[in-house]
């Protein structure tokens, strides 16, 4: 699995163009993430949305014909195009604030055509993205069902609040996969097993989450800061960079005062990384596989 980003991809790349066009726009955007001129940073950036449009142009009408010559690659485009997106927070404007609904269902969208992919090489013991799911399947069922415990003072109702059943099932589920991301930091993990936890939790977020933050809601919003918040334990990646300070802070910008208790802990983590992110930012091309 070591050799995936340098030699196999590379090569699916040469027969499927989404996923070359795809490798170009990574590049151009980590070009632009490292560039100390304005110059520099605008001819990447450029380069970089050139990339994408070219990208997406090919690979989405390539979704509805996957085959399996194509399934792996279909699936690395995928993947790269969510970094890409995870790594373009950094940009977005924050004001008025909105939830990265974008990048949100760019990732959910990643797990149906990863299934249908799978099913496709399922027999093909060169596929990178067979033994890939494997790997990643325990981690799915355990942040499924872990306890949201830890996190519990995120739910319970304010003064005269009234939670119907379906929002609080909805908050327990995010609560419980943000408290298993927890224990990833708390022991200490490596960047590169830190954010395998930090890629499950798009997928795991419920229709009714989206549609709470969708609508703005101040609970939802205050658990999407603790995913930031938790983000920023991975923040020397280039790709994540300032995204988790940027997001923690409008998000308390945005909610009301009842909630700004609630906002303490990730306020303390995006603080220690504003410190930690002076001349720390990691700048080798790593993608998360």
């Amino acid at each position: 699995m070591n050799d995936t980003w340098t030699v196999r991809v590379p090569k699916l790349a040469m027969d499927y163009e989404p996923l070359l066009s795809a490798i170009m726009l990574i590049a151009s955007h980590h070009l632009a993430r490292i560039r100390t001129t304005p110059e520099e940073v605008e001819h990447y950036l450029t380069l970089r949305s050139l990339y994408l449009g070219t990208t997406l142009q090919a690979h989405r009408p390539a979704l509805s014909s996957v085959t399996k010559e194509n399934a792996e690659a279909v699936c690395f485009t995928a993947l790269i195009l969510s970094v890409d997106n995870m790594a373009n927070l950094q940009n977005r404007a924050l004001e008025p604030y909105e939830p990265p609904l974008q990048w949100i269902q760019l990732c959910r969208s990643i797990e149906g055509v990863w299934r249908f992919a799978l099913d496709l090489v399922k027999d093909d013991a060169t596929s990178r993205i067979g033994p890939a799911t494997e790997n990643m399947i325990p981690w799915y069922r355990e942040a499924r069902t872990f306890s949201s415990e830890r996190l519990s003072h995120l739910l319970q109702p304010l003064e005269g609040e009234v939670i119907n059943a379906d929002n609080m099932k909805a908050y327990r589920e995010v609560a419980g996969v943000l408290s298993w991301i927890l224990t990833g930091i708390e022991s200490g993990e490596s960047l590169d097993i830190f954010c395998r936890r930090l890629r499950l939790l798009p997928f795991l977020l419920s229709d009714q989450f989206v549609i709470l933050l969708q609508n703005m809601d101040s609970r939802a919003l205050v658990l999407l800061a603790h995913h930031f918040a938790m983000t920023a334990y991975a923040g020397e990646l280039w790709w994540i960079g300032e995204s988790p300070i940027r997001e923690v802070k409008a998000v308390k910008r945005f909610v009301g005062e009842v909630w700004q208790g609630m906002l303490s802990w990730p306020l303390e983590m995006v603080q220690r990384r504003e410190q930690r992110n002076k001349g720390a930012v990691a700048h080798n091309l790593d993608i998360p596989a």
